[in-house]
């Protein structure tokens, strides 16, 4: 399962591979179970075969963990999903079945499963490439100095508290100058990540993130990205090919995003280069609206910004600015299934 669509040999086997393009082909009754927050399997995926056997007429049935992964961890939504195998064996195969279910698993149940008549196929967003602007950034808007945000949110049941220090300065790195971010954040996430941009077009030039027992150092050229991920003992290099400039994420993707000529219809495209994958994506940000939201004690206008996913139409990042010095005010992000999923919300405080 596993490929690089954007090359052709593989996207071939991808496609030789995908029960998709085989469900006309399956006969069998199938039940899908699916963590949204799977990094392998993405929802969108499942989303297609149930929607596509419905739509056949097939025997499909449906069950969705919005706090998994690729596996169950919840042992609440395993014992949902045990009993849920349990009677579909039966059905299928008129095997014995325990009928009665303690009352928090039945619940739980209920909950996962999902109505097959209301699942739609995701479809790609599909943008009118007359409406999109060149991306260029501004780095006469570029903001210098200190911000701090905080986030209080959930996890795998429990609560914690992050502090974030953003601090922005002009640097030099190998004789030249550069816009230098420090960001330190505390709590259950601790890190210190240094980002170098340029300082005539706000992309990056390097980076070098410390987090736990692991870290990681990125250089970005023309056409590579180049580094090493080190996690206690373990090394693994990265060696990427890239066709355009890419953002690293994080605070230079968004401070590089304050400097753009914001308003409501705004759209452009941009490629955020992932350590992880050791691949760029490109997302749609788009300006939807303005919206008034609440931070600390004050009330702000702002430009609610998306980072839209164009391949699953999902929505990655919202990102608010105020209007009038298009500082960023509150951030939500899709946490990866390997931090819980979810999202992870923080505001700009006082």
């Amino acid at each position: 399962r596993v490929g690089d669509k954007d090359n052709p040999e593989e996207r071939k086997m991808l496609e030789e591979q995908s029960p998709l393009n085989y469900a006309t082909e399956i006969k069998a009754p199938l039940y899908v179970v699916q963590g949204a927050n799977d990094p392998r399997v993405k929802k969108a995926e499942s989303d297609q075969i149930v929607a596509a056997l419905r739509d056949l007429g097939r025997d499909v049935e449906y069950m969705l963990a919005m706090d998994e992964g690729h596996g169950y961890l919840n042992e609440l939504n395993r014992l949902a999903m045990f009993t849920a195998m349990e009677k579909f064996f039966a059905k299928h195969l008129k095997g014995r079945v325990q009928e009665d279910v303690r009352e928090e698993i039945q619940k739980k149940l209920d909950e996962l499963t999902v109505d097959i008549s209301k699942v739609e196929a995701p479809k790609k967003v599909e943008v009118d490439k007359s409406e999109i602007h060149q991306l260029k950034f501004n780095p006469d808007k570029m903001f210098f100095g200190e911000l701090n945000y905080q986030s209080d949110f959930e996890l795998m049941g429990q609560k914690y508290h992050l502090e974030i220090n953003r601090k922005v300065e002009k640097g030099n790195f190998d004789g030249k100058d550069v816009i230098r971010i420090i960001e330190q954040t505390e709590g259950i996430m601790s890190a210190f990540d240094t980002l170098d941009l340029d300082p005539k077009t706000l992309f990056p030039i390097r980076r070098y993130l410390v987090q736990g027992q692991g870290s990681i150092s990125l250089n970005f050229e023309k056409d590579k990205v180049t580094g090493t991920i080190k996690f206690g003992p373990q090394e693994m290099p990265i060696n990427s090919s890239i066709s355009e400039p890419v953002l690293s994420g994080g605070a230079g993707t968004e401070l590089a995003i304050s400097t753009l000529p914001l308003n409501v219809g705004y759209k452009t495209e941009l490629n955020e280069f992932d350590f992880m994958t050791g691949q760029a994506k490109k997302f749609l940000l788009e300006v939807k609206e303005k919206e008034k939201i609440k931070v600390g004690d004050k009330e702000f206008e702002t430009y609610k910004v998306n980072l839209i996913d164009q391949e699953n139409n999902e929505i990655k990042q919202t990102l608010w600015y105020e209007i009038k010095e298009q500082k960023l005010l509150k951030a939500q992000t899709k946490l990866p299934p390997q931090a819980g999923g979810g999202y992870l919300v923080y505001e700009l405080m006082d």
